[in-house]
């Protein structure tokens, strides 16, 4: 196995297989593995967590792996999510890519292709979410330059619900930026508090 470190992520494994799971800790120790047996208990973790990407079985006890596959893209349009499957078929692999996979490996599982594979999507994902955010930060300054005036305007009280509201308007506005530039769901929310402390705060010293 390489020794490179790869850096510290947060990754989703849906896997029934505990032999494959233990085998994951030990290929991916520098990362937060969370692990769901089904993919219902999946779509919870989805629908409550951010994760930076996906690990997949193609056949799951409750649904197929390109069928989750293409229910994280709902949600996660571009995050990496890799296969790791015994299913060989090429009309398996054909599935789970055409719903959005970026790699398809086959199990018996080579530790260092995995490694490669997943670190060079990560690494993959982070540079496009970084210039995903020049276009996130500038939905934000746009929403700040339409709003912010007005909040200013308001009494104390009508100025604190502004403000909440300038956010919340300026975060739906700033993540769909962010997403259709193929920033990753993960990215966005760690760097959200940072990106609008950062404009609301350039945007003050303008006015």
């Amino acid at each position: 196995m390489s020794e490179r470190a790869l850096p510290h992520r947060t990754v989703l494994v849906v896997d029934d297989d505990p032999e494959f799971c233990n085998l994951l800790q030990e290929v991916l120790p520098d990362h937060t593995l969370i692990f769901a047996a089904t993919a219902f208990e999946a779509i919870r973790y989805v629908n409550s967590t951010t994760f930076h990407a996906y690990i997949l079985d193609y056949w799951l006890p409750d649904w197929s792996g390109a069928a989750l596959c293409r229910e994280i893209r709902k949600t996660d349009p571009n995050a990496p999510i890799v296969f790791c499957t015994a299913a060989a078929r090429d009309q398996d692999r054909a599935r789970a890519l055409r719903a959005g996979a970026n790699a398809y490996l086959c199990k018996p599982l080579d530790p260092k292709t995995l490694r490669a594979k997943l670190g060079a999507f990560l690494s993959l994902a982070e540079l496009e979410s970084l210039r995903a955010k020049v276009e996130e930060e500038r939905a934000v300054q746009e929403e700040l330059e339409r709003r912010l005036e007005y909040a200013l305007a308001q009494s104390d009280h009508g100025k604190a619900l502004a403000a909440a509201s300038v956010e919340r308007t300026a975060r739906t506005k700033a993540y769909k930026a962010f997403i259709d530039a193929r920033g990753t769901r993960a990215h966005f929310e760690s760097w959200w508090p940072q990106v609008f402390q950062s404009a609301r705060a350039n945007h003050d010293v303008k006015t």
